[in-house]
């Protein structure tokens, strides 16, 4: 991702970078995203021509809604392994472990948002997936984490450059609906996909503040709704540091 950045003034819109091994990966709140053999690691450049027009008041919601459409476009050609989205940016499968379902995470996804001089030229998506990476159950990971191939069917290696191909075309689709305004398309299917509408959450805060509640909603602005002791509150898209289902 800082490839990319750093390149941003002379890439096209929709610029790929792709790295078939990297030493260090950043995940969410500036963690480390562990890299091991079987991932697929992509980050792409963005730079829509409506960017410079879109007001201070409005830029918020509208990189909320084109996260949604990235994640659909992630999402799109993995669906059929079973991966649903686990707000905010997470891609999880449910499996059954000791009698009990769990989901454990596929992928995940980071969007940036790139400025110059006050102003925003750019946006760069960076995602990793396990795609043919194996954890087995002495693996620290065991219980938080698995992969395409334990999900297949099939149970033989994903073709990756297959994969690659179908997940930037399925991008392309999705950024293309963001361009052309189709917010409320993106929100219902992206509403749609959400794993855990309807359970009972643990939503830990990037100020140390914590809340268990049932997720009633996911808004159009992709702020959650949680029901806590009779109270419904807002939590915004970009304050959590960690969401768990019990």
């Amino acid at each position: 991702m800082a490839w990319a950045k750093s390149a941003l003034a002379n890439v096209a819109d929709g610029a790929v970078f792709l790295a078939d091994e990297l030493e260090v990966a950043q995940g969410r709140q500036n963690r480390t995203w562990g890299i091991r053999p079987g991932q697929l690691l992509i980050t792409i450049a963005l730079k829509p021509e409506n960017l410079a027009t879109i007001s201070p008041e409005d830029l918020p919601i509208r990189l909320n809604q084109l996260n949604m459409a990235l994640a659909l476009g992630i999402l799109g050609p993995i669906k059929e392994y079973g991966v649903g989205l686990k707000w905010p940016n997470d891609f999880v499968i449910a499996q059954e472990q000791d009698n009990q379902k769990i989901y454990k995470k596929i992928s995940g996804m980071l969007v940036h948002l790139v400025w110059h001089e006050e102003k925003p030229i750019g946006i760069v998506l960076g995602f990793g997936m396990n795609v043919n990476t194996i954890f087995t159950p002495e693996d620290e990971l065991f219980d938080i984490a698995t992969s395409l191939l334990a999900c297949s069917q099939a149970g033989t290696p994903i073709d990756m450059r297959t994969l690659y191909k179908k997940l930037l075309a399925s991008l392309d689709m999705y950024y293309t609906q963001w361009k052309q305004l189709k917010f409320t398309d993106i929100y219902t299917e992206w509403r749609k996909n959400q794993v855990y509408l309807g359970r009972q959450l643990t939503i830990h805060q990037k100020d140390g503040t914590v809340l268990s509640g049932t997720m009633t909603q996911v808004m159009p602005n992709g702020d959650l709704m949680i029901k806590t002791d009779q109270k419904i509150q807002i939590i915004p898209f970009y304050t959590v540091e960690d969401v768990k289902a019990s």
